[in-house]
């Protein structure tokens, strides 16, 4: 039986985690809207992808 290449397991890797991380584009409407509805609402993201709202522009919209 052959062994795995590790080498292509860790780029395969490396590529998903730039997409998900990285590679994400907000729509031109995201943040005005959330400045609208900011004063009035309690917000929440839901999200399957980036989990981390300060890698895709949404820095100090999150609240630990």
């Amino acid at each position: 039986m052959r062994r795995p290449d590790d080498s292509i397991a860790r780029r395969l890797n490396e590529v998903y985690r730039k997409h998900r991380f990285e590679d994400i584009e907000l729509y031109d409407d995201v943040v005005p809207t959330l400045e609208v509805l900011r004063g009035k609402y309690l917000l929440g993201l839901i999200s399957n992808g980036n989990t981390y709202p300060d890698h895709c522009g949404l820095d100090g919209y999150s609240v630990s």
